[in-house]
């Protein structure tokens, strides 16, 4: 019952708590095995000793009784010799009997002969009193060998029982050692696969991180590109056919940037996916890639935002500032890029009064100080 209930809290414990209290746990069950181990032998060893002192209590009443035996045995041998006496006593006695004619026995022998007689008679008496006796010394000892003989088959069975149960127990501990073992070896195993994929893992982020700042890299370049085309374009009206052959190659440049973003968004829902298999180990970066997967969203908007600033501005030739604000708050709000550089690439166009009016060689110009007015105005 103790390594039962032992075994019980053992199991109770190990699901409770997977790896932090594993080693207690080992120990605890270690050591109530040791504490039962201990308490059987403990108890086999008492039991031992009661056996051998109803041995030493059989052997004493053995001696004892072949004491009474040998005592009986002298008994009886003076009882046979009494016997003979009596016979020879009744022989004379008979032949007396017969000898009625002789009167010549004189008065000693008759006083013999009474003696005779009455000394037969209290033997004959003790010795009936000492075969009654000897008869219930008898049965009163084999009744407590008896008795005793019960008692040691029972200690023996007892003790073969605990034997058994104490074997049961030791087998049971070793099947239960060999699982803790098991599980160590496991745990061991699931805490190295953990290892390879935290590695794994870092080494695929820090690559998608170098190849995000390389994007971004680019994507500042090619603004930048975009905002001196869109100046150049403004300063010279003339070549209006030239800046649509440039908005086409900037068209195709955004179609190859919202490709190799659709690459990188690949790339990162693989991560994911890996990460969610994975459901012990934490996400390490959760703020890089929703900021990552915010900038992969924003990029085609953008874009086309861009796109369609440029056939404005080609068709009317002003642009509003209210326009360029939404399209640097998007940049600088998802893709994370710094404020000012973007509001400086794309407010080129920027009216600082709209009631007043421009006239040529006033020296208060809409125009910002990096692109000219055109030529026709």
């Amino acid at each position: 019952m103790v390594l039962t209930t032992h075994s019980q809290i053992f199991r109770s414990v190990f699901d409770s708590t997977y790896s932090s209290l594993f080693p207690y746990a080992l120990l605890c069950v270690s050591l109530s095995c040791i504490h039962g181990v201990h308490c059987a032998s403990s108890d086999l060893q008492a039991k031992e000793r009661l056996i051998e002192d109803m041995r030493l209590a059989l052997t004493e009443q053995e001696d004892t009784q072949t004491q009474q035996e040998q005592v009986l045995e002298a008994k009886l041998e003076e009882i046979d010799a009494l016997t003979e006496e009596v016979e020879k006593v009744k022989g004379l006695l008979r032949y007396q009997d017969n000898r009625k004619d002789t009167a010549a026995l004189t008065d000693g022998q008759s006083d013999e002969a009474k003696l005779a007689k009455q000394e037969a008679v209290q033997a004959q008496v003790t010795l009936k009193l000492c075969t009654e006796k000897h008869q219930a010394d008898r049965r009163k000892w084999l009744e407590e060998k008896m008795v005793l003989i019960r008692q040691a088959k029972e200690a023996e069975d007892k003790r073969n029982q605990e034997m058994r149960k104490f074997a049961d127990g030791r087998e049971r501990h070793a099947k239960q050692q060999t699982q803790v073992e098991d599980l160590v070896a496991q745990l061991g195993e699931k805490e190295q696969d953990l290892v390879k994929w935290r590695k794994e893992r870092d080494s695929l982020v820090t690559a998608l991180e170098v190849q995000l700042t390389k994007l971004v890299s680019n994507i500042a370049d090619k603004d930048e590109q975009i905002a001196s085309l869109r100046c150049n374009a403004s300063s010279q009206p003339a070549e209006r056919h030239h800046g649509q052959v440039e908005v086409e190659e900037l068209q195709s440049l955004l179609s190859e940037r919202d490709a190799e973003i659709l690459k990188l968004k690949e790339q990162l829902m693989a991560v994911a996916k890996a990460s969610g298999n994975v459901s012990s180990a934490p996400p390490t970066k959760p703020r890089e890639t929703a900021t990552l997967t915010k900038a992969e969203e924003c990029p085609p908007q953008v874009s086309e935002r861009t796109l369609h600033d440029d056939n404005s501005e080609l068709v009317h030739g002003v642009k509003t500032e209210k326009r360029t604000s939404r399209v640097t708050s998007c940049l600088s709000r998802h893709a994370g890029f710094p404020t000012h550089n973007v509001s400086h690439a794309l407010t080129r166009l920027s009216v600082r009064n709209r009631t007043s009016v421009w006239h040529r060689g006033s020296t208060l110009s809409p125009y910002p100080p990096c692109c000219p007015p055109p030529p026709e105005w």
